[in-house]
C-alpha cells in the first residue's frame, strides 16, 4: 500500500464561501477601526491588512485602492448600525405602536456615539468621493424605510390608511424622527431622552393625522367596495 502524502504546508486552493465571508467580515472590521482611529489620510492599506490578519495581495484583490475600501466599509458599518433593533414582524403591529417602536429604535441609533463618529467621517470625505454620499444615504436608511413601508402597506390593505406613495411616506416619517437628532449627535449635542420621546410622539401623531382613514370612510368603503376620494377623506379627518 502506498504512503499517503502529507498536505501540510501546501496550498489548498481558494477559500470556501464561508471562509471568504469570514475574511471579508474581519477585513471590514479592521478597516473601520483603522479609519475611525487614524482618519482617512492616516490609514494605510498595509496597516489594514496587518490588522485583519491577511496579506496585502488578498486585500488588493478585494479592494483596488483606499477610496474603494473606505466607501464600501463605511456603508457596511452604517448599515450594520441602522439595521439594529428593528421590530420583528412589524406587519402584525398596530399602526401607532409600530411607528413609535421604529421611532424609538431610530433615535437610539441616532444618539449612538459610534454612529455619530461614522457620520462625521463620512461628511469629511464626501467631497473626495462624490458618489459615496448618495450610496451611504440610500443604503443606511433603507432597512428602516422598508420596515415602515411594510407596516403602512399592511394597514393600507385593511383600509386603515391612505397613502399615495408608501416608500416616500416612510422616508418622510424617518426624516421627521431621526434627522435632527442625528445631526445634533454629529455636532456633539444630545437632547434629554424625555424630550426626544416627546418629539417622537408628536411626530407620530402628526403622521397619523395625515395618513389615517376615518372610521366613517372605512365603513363606506366596505359598503360600496370603492375607495373614498382623497378630497373627501381630508374633509372627514378631525381638525
Amino acid at each position: 500500500m502506498g504512503r499517503t502524502k502529507s498536505t501540510k504546508g501546501k496550498r489548498t486552493g481558494r477559500p470556501t464561501q464561508a471562509q471568504s465571508a469570514q475574511i471579508e467580515e474581519r477585513l471590514r472590521r479592521a478597516a473601520m477601526e483603522e479609519f475611525l482611529d487614524k482618519g482617512f489620510e492616516g490609514t494605510a492599506m498595509e496597516a489594514v491588512a496587518r490588522a485583519a490578519g491577511i496579506t496585502k495581495r488578498t486585500l488588493y484583490a478585494r479592494y483596488a485602492d483606499k477610496n474603494k475600501l473606505f466607501s464600501d466599509t463605511l456603508v457596511w458599518a452604517l448599515t450594520q448600525y441602522h439595521s439594529a433593533e428593528l421590530p420583528q414582524d412589524i406587519e402584525k403591529w398596530g399602526l401607532a405602536e409600530g411607528l413609535m417602536e421604529v421611532a424609538r429604535s431610530t433615535l437610539a441609533r441616532a444618539r449612538d456615539p459610534n454612529v455619530a463618529r461614522l457620520h462625521r467621517l463620512a461628511i469629511m470625505q464626501a467631497a473626495r468621493l462624490p458618489t459615496f454620499s448618495t450610496q451611504a444615504y440610500s443604503t443606511t436608511w433603507s432597512p428602516r424605510v422598508r420596515s415602515i413601508a411594510n407596516l403602512l402597506r399592511s394597514h393600507q390593505e385593511r383600509g386603515a390608511v391612505a397613502v399615495d406613495d408608501i416608500d416616500v411616506a416612510a422616508e418622510h416619517f424617518l426624516a421627521m424622527i431621526g434627522q435632527s437628532t442625528l445631526w445634533l449627535s454629529v455636532l456633539g449635542q444630545v437632547r434629554p431622552r424625555e424630550l426626544e420621546e416627546r418629539y417622537a410622539q408628536h411626530a407620530v401623531n402628526l403622521f397619523l393625522r395625515a395618513i389615517q382613514v376615518p372610521p366613517s370612510s372605512r365603513i363606506r368603503r366596505r359598503a360600496t367596495g370603492r375607495a373614498v376620494p382623497a378630497s373627501v377623506r381630508r374633509k372627514q379627518r378631525p381638525q
